[in-house]
């Protein structure tokens, strides 16, 4: 969850929440955008896709408190949209399973799950992997990542254990 806050032209504190910022935010009043939060986390390097203004950048990544500089700014106007340039959320992509290893890349930690039918998924026990054919374990299984922070989850591998 994203919390933008901004300034109208009465200098009153406002702000937008949304899940993300991949995809046009309208924007309730004539305002200038001041910070941006994700989750408890304040970002005061804003992501190059977002569409702020050279001066909300400003605002956003020093301490600005001088609010009489804006009297003479450009304010976004109501009814329009905080767009994005390009991506902002970094998608969350399974690449290979193998018989010694699971391999992704992504910025934060995942769950990796595992699932006998591909349709009940459980965090996976690496131990089940790596087992001996003895093991209880299944020759075919399905794979897949799941942030829990942003409540997604990644595409699905089918795997077959090596006999």
């Amino acid at each position: 969850m994203y919390t933008l806050y901004y300034l109208n032209r009465n200098y009153q504190l406002g702000t937008i929440k949304t899940d993300t910022l991949d995809t046009p935010i309208l924007i309730p009043e004539d305002l200038v955008f001041c910070n941006l939060r994700k989750g408890i986390n304040f970002i005061k390097e804003p992501h190059k896709c977002i569409d702020f203004t050279d001066t909300e950048r400003l605002i956003i990544t020093s301490e600005f408190t001088d609010t009489q500089l804006l009297k003479d700014y450009d304010f976004r106007k109501q009814n329009t949209y905080l767009t994005p340039l390009c991506p902002i959320e970094e998608p969350l992509i399974l690449d290979s399973v193998t018989f010694a290893s699971i391999n992704w890349n992504y910025s934060t930690i995942v769950d990796v799950e595992d699932s006998r039918d591909n349709v009940t998924f459980a965090v996976y026990d690496p131990d089940k992997l790596n087992g001996t054919s003895n093991d209880n374990y299944y020759s075919h299984s399905f794979f897949r990542l799941h942030d829990k922070v942003r409540n997604i989850y990644s595409n699905v591998i089918e795997y077959y254990r090596p006999e």
